[in-house]
């Protein structure tokens, strides 16, 4: 039964994120189109070219990450969530990239978007998120008991 009740907790997680990461795209593509987007992202969405967007699949191509007791890892997790993502961004007509965590393609790579997902924890009553920045590299960890 416990089980029961973490795969349940761990597969509405995994839609959480999923529908979260595809919001906030949505939402940037769509303040582009109407020519009200971040004046920050603006010029990287202005082009003739539908957005590419990369999705770091977190580990995957490097290691499991953190593993579960009941031996799900976090690189499996973070897969499915980057190609389902990458599905539902494609059906917005989005050039979508789903990449290795030390993927050669990363070597120059340009994208509109870049979102690296990685799940870090098989804690079930934890969510947050880590937003990194490339202009610094520093990454802020948003963490908060579920309630």
């Amino acid at each position: 039964m416990r089980q029961r009740v973490a795969l349940t907790a761990r597969r509405i997680f995994l839609i959480m994120i999923l529908v979260a990461v595809a919001i906030a795209l949505w939402m940037v593509q769509r303040g582009t189109q109407a020519g009200s987007g971040s004046g920050l992202l603006q010029p990287l969405l202005d082009s003739k070219q539908p957005p590419r967007v990369g999705i770091i699949a977190g580990h995957r191509g490097n290691d499991a990450g953190t593993v579960c007791a009941d031996g799900l890892t976090e690189t499996e997790v973070n897969q499915k969530v980057a190609e389902a993502v990458a599905l539902s961004l494609m059906t917005e007509d989005l050039r979508v990239d789903v990449l290795d965590e030390f993927d050669p393609k990363l070597d120059g790579y340009k994208a509109n978007v870049l979102v690296s997902i990685h799940a870090d924890s098989c804690s079930v009553d934890m969510t947050g998120f880590k937003v990194a920045s490339a202009e610094n590299g520093s990454a802020i960890c948003l963490r908060s008991p579920r309630t």
